[in-house]
């Protein structure tokens, strides 16, 4: 970038140039060198001008490095394709990256809950803004809005379905629209991600990375051996006792008893299994859902989201052949 001084010395030079001493050089009728001086003024103040433009183009790039300084994700291919998320897209970050030892936004959020409200946002630009993560969840909702960037982008909100769990809000720029498409409600993802503000409601994240979803950690249980839990305890001692299954994947199966909810989100239950309430989301689930009757046999793959007397609900479900 040319340096300040340089254009002051060029503006004095093309003044005295083109004031003083082609008047002085007309004044003496040397007209060959008035040309030659006027000329040279002339030429003085075009680089001038030029380097004033070139100036103001680093200038404006400068302000777009900071702004977004990562290069543009490199298009998807078919090697990072897995059955239920979006390729994986490697990027660059000029920063060392550091990562969170939180392995959730409600980790994040329930310890900015912990501090007085004086204290939250100072905590957690310190503490969280900046960092990295590696997090997992389903897709709950896809927005063509942002709530921090601009320019048509895209906010893809991600979670569980425990009640009062905050979520993280993956926000994408509008170059980044070919990352969002192949991404369908219920999908379970796992990513790789900045954070750029924290709340003890939600978590803002940007420059990610979608990656291989993690296994899914299957216990061998039955809802009827997670209701023994309640028998002769209290509900604070039984949810204690289930407190590990919590995340955890079961299957059951059993004859269908009904389908409620809406098309978005039906909620299954079985025939004989009035306990297990069964939640399902992904387009595909539900699109099978809706051409069974009742009695059909079914399996059932779900997270364990609550244990409590008498209910057992799973979400995420997926119907798998038994």
């Amino acid at each position: 970038m040319t340096p300040t001084w340089l254009f002051q010395v060029m503006w004095f030079g093309a003044g005295v140039g083109g004031g003083g001493a082609v008047w002085y050089f007309l004044s003496q009728r040397n007209y060959p060198a008035a040309v030659w001086t006027g000329c040279a003024t002339v030429a003085v103040v075009l680089l001038a001008v030029a380097l004033y433009i070139r100036n103001d183009r680093l200038r404006s790039e400068q302000q777009t490095a900071t702004a977004n300084p990562n290069p543009a994700p490199a298009p998807p291919t078919s090697a990072n394709l897995s059955a239920e998320v979006t390729p994986s897209v490697t990027r660059r970050s000029v920063e060392p990256r550091v990562y969170l030892r939180e392995q959730s936004p409600n980790e994040v959020a329930t310890r900015i809950k912990s501090l007085k409200p004086i204290e939250q946002e100072l905590f957690a630009n310190q503490t969280y803004v900046g960092r990295w993560v590696r997090w997992s969840g389903e897709i709950l909702s896809i927005r063509s809005s942002s709530s921090f960037l601009e320019g048509g982008a895209f906010t893809v909100v991600v979670g569980d379905h425990v009640w009062g769990h905050p979520h993280a809000s993956l926000e994408f720029l509008s170059t980044e629209r070919h990352l969002v498409e192949p991404l369908e409600v219920g999908d379970l993802i796992s990513y790789e991600a900045k954070i750029t503000r924290a709340f003890s409601t939600e978590v803002y994240l940007t420059h990610v990375t979608f990656m291989q979803p993690e296994e899914r950690s299957v216990v061998d249980v039955t809802p009827e051996y997670l209701m023994r839990f309640f028998e002769g305890r209290t509900d604070i001692q039984a949810s204690m006792g289930v407190a590990d299954y919590i995340g955890k994947w079961m299957k059951v199966s059993g004859p269908l008893g009904n389908i409620s909810g809406s098309n978005t989100r039906p909620q299954v239950t079985f025939a004989d299994r009035s306990p297990t309430h069964m939640f399902f989301r992904k387009k595909k689930w539900v699109d099978r859902l809706l051409i069974l009757s009742r009695g059909d046999n079914i399996t059932v793959l779900g997270q364990i989201t609550y244990v409590e007397r008498g209910n057992l609900v799973l979400n995420s479900c997926e119907l798998i052949d038994s």
